[in-house]
């Protein structure tokens, strides 16, 4: 039987999500949809982020600086696009002291931009509470099914770190990682 629909089928959209980090100039400002930020350890290598594999990683064999990256699913009222923000350290921090202190990211609004105008200048957000009123919110990119996507590994395990400034940030490790801390901790007799 032929149906007429009032939007496409998920299966039919194209690609993922875009992932967008801090523009050289100007900023990105939207609502972020995820309740938590989500990260990785991460290596820059050969002009792309990667995750790291932990005891497995031949980005930390090589020496490969390693560094932390936090995600966050976000939207666009204007355009209605969805997409993916990556943060460096000192924003993912400031992030997750807004989580701990107000339970969840979700709907909070944000502006994200670099400190100097230059492509390497120290990436900054800003974060505000959203007013009750206001556009419904979608919901939000699963980032844990992105991450493994984008960088094809398979997070068996996600812990939260408490952090010197007291926040908390979520760490998602792949199953290689996670294997290998267990047999290492079995081999040293920890439980």
């Amino acid at each position: 039987m032929t149906q007429l629909e009032s939007r496409p089928p998920r299966e039919h959209l194209l690609g993922a999500p875009r992932l967008i980090r801090a523009p050289e100039k100007g900023a990105i400002v939207g609502i972020i949809t995820s309740s938590h930020q989500r990260g990785s350890r991460t290596h820059h290598y050969q002009g792309r982020t990667e995750c790291c594999r932990w005891n497995d990683c031949k980005m930390c064999v090589a020496g490969v600086r390693r560094e932390y990256h936090g995600y966050l699913a976000v939207w666009d009222p204007k355009s209605l696009e969805q997409f993916v923000i990556e943060l460096t350290p000192a924003p993912s921090d400031l992030v997750a002291d807004w989580e701990e202190k107000w339970g969840t990211l979700r709907g909070c609004i944000f502006r994200l931009f670099r400190a100097t105008e230059k492509v390497n200048g120290r990436v900054r957000i800003q974060l505000k509470e959203r007013p009750a009123t206001g556009p419904r919110l979608p919901a939000a990119i699963d980032l844990k099914a992105y991450l493994e996507r984008l960088w094809g590994v398979v997070f068996e395990s996600e812990h939260r770190v408490p952090e010197r400034s007291g926040a908390v940030e979520v760490i998602m490790q792949s199953n290689e990682a996670a294997v290998a801390m267990r047999e290492k901790a079995l081999k040293n007799g920890d439980t």
